[in-house]
């Protein structure tokens, strides 16, 4: 009788321990990729700040610059209707 209520024990002892440590996975699985989704917005919203100073500065430089243009005697001038 003693040795049933300790196979019992044990049982009961390994089936939580089991049940504790899946829910201790699972925990760490939730948690390591909530921090990659953080890491990986904050390289988003980085990205597309880069993005939008470079779009400026973009449109900046190009309404300064002077386009190149080809002329010569080998080379004519055609005109484009793009």
């Amino acid at each position: 009788m003693i040795k049933g209520r300790t196979t019992k024990r044990i049982w009961g002892f390994l089936v939580i321990s089991f049940v504790i440590g899946l829910f201790g996975v699972a925990l760490v699985i939730i948690v390591g990729r909530m921090v990659l989704g953080i890491f990986k917005s904050k390289k988003t919203c980085e990205m597309e700040r880069e993005a939008e100073e470079g779009e400026f500065f973009e449109s900046v430089a190009t309404a300064t610059r002077t386009h190149p243009v080809l002329e010569g005697l080998h080379f004519p001038q055609f005109v484009s209707f793009c």
